[in-house]
């Protein structure tokens, strides 16, 4: 979920596109995928228990919201 907090609340942000790759130097693009207004990103069609890495499209983050930077460990996942 893309959101942004101020205070206590969460503000959910359409539109951002997140890239998603099959390895941890982000070279190999597997799909991209856009939040919908809920912040929600749902990508489909992956392989089981396969780690992907994700990142924001900062070009896609409205201005007055901030990219968020991750580290390796908190940008993947793992399906299973």
């Amino acid at each position: 979920m893309k959101a942004d907090e101020f205070g206590e609340k969460a503000t959910p942000i359409a539109g951002v596109i997140f890239k998603l790759y099959s390895d941890a130097a982000r070279t190999k693009l597997v799909k991209t995928a856009v939040s919908n207004r809920q912040g929600i990103v749902a990508f489909y069609g992956l392989d089981l228990n396969t780690t992907y890495y994700y990142e924001e499209d900062a070009a896609s983050v409205p201005d007055s919201y901030q990219v968020l930077t991750y580290d390796d460990a908190t940008c993947q996942f793992t399906t299973g």
